[in-house]
């Protein structure tokens, strides 16, 4: 049964995050607008002097490997995917793409292979190829769009984990200033604006914080 202000999450969530919700007495409606296929890795891998990760989905099919340049990372959850595979130096941000950017160019690396998705933002792209960074970018995951019609009632929440989700939304579903947008990032906020919405922004990334959030403004 819904029940009034809902919360919407626009993803699939995993066990551990499902029992949070439950442990708060939360009801929500997970409505996935997303399917990920992940694709192999490029054999040259270790030819690079340098590898960036901007989402969590283009690490899911990294080997453990013998890789002795840097590594440039967006993310806490990404940051802890990299962990769990042995990785133990790399650069981090988790504030924004451009503050990635900055630390890349601080770093003067210039042959840099970007493991990304196939409808990855231009963002970080530009601003190394604009600085004569050496760049290829090799598409490690493939994000298909999976548009639902949802029953949105006025006041409710609707969470949105990629800039991906909310163009998925925008296929279906019409956007109100009489509910409540949560956004992971400011990337995904950005996208949002575009069509006119602001959204709430949690101070750490993560499902946990956006959940926290809700409820602290609730």
């Amino acid at each position: 049964m819904i029940e009034k202000n809902q919360i919407w999450i626009t993803k699939k969530i995993n066990d551990t995050q499902r029992k949070f919700v439950e442990d708060l007495n939360l009801s929500i409606i997970e409505e996935p607008l997303i399917e990920i296929k992940y694709l192999d890795f490029p054999n040259d891998i270790l030819q690079f002097d340098g590898w960036i990760f901007t989402s969590q989905n283009a690490l899911k099919n990294l080997k453990n490997l013998d890789f002795k340049g840097k590594i440039y990372v967006f993310g806490q959850k990404s940051e802890n995917i990299l962990k769990k595979k042995g990785y133990k130096n790399y650069t981090l941000s988790k504030k924004n793409i451009l503050d990635l950017g900055n630390k890349i160019l601080n770093d003067k690396c210039k042959n840099l292979l970007y493991l990304c998705g196939n409808l990855r933002l231009d963002i970080l792209s530009n601003i190394l190829k604009k600085h004569n960074i050496n760049l290829t970018e090799s598409v490690v995951y493939e994000t298909h769009l999976v548009p639902k019609k949802l029953n949105i009632k006025k006041h409710d929440s609707i969470f949105f984990f990629s800039p991906s989700a909310v163009k998925s939304f925008s296929l279906k579903n019409n956007f109100s200033n009489d509910n409540k947008y949560y956004c992971i990032g400011e990337t995904t906020a950005e996208v949002l604006k575009k069509f006119g919405q602001s959204s709430i922004i949690p101070k750490n990334l993560s499902f946990e914080s956006m959940i926290t959030t809700h409820i602290n403004k609730n």
